[in-house]
């Protein structure tokens, strides 16, 4: 499933207007952010539900501000 992502998303950057790219760049952020929220809520080595939340905020502000 990713590596059909990754070729869509070049794909994409290949074949737009770059006036668009700022766009662009949001939606891959928040698909990583989704993708690793839902990977910090499935582990099994993340133990309690407080790391959990922290770790999931961190990446959130983590991914935001970059």
């Amino acid at each position: 499933m990713i590596p059909e992502a990754i070729k869509l998303i070049t794909f994409s950057l290949s074949h737009i207007d770059h006036s668009f790219l700022p766009l662009v760049v949001s939606s891959i952020k928040m698909f990583a952010i989704a993708t690793l929220f839902f990977y910090v809520e499935k582990h099994p080595l993340v133990p309690c539900d407080d790391l959990r939340y922290v770790l999931t905020i961190s990446i959130f502000s983590f991914l935001l501000i970059n």
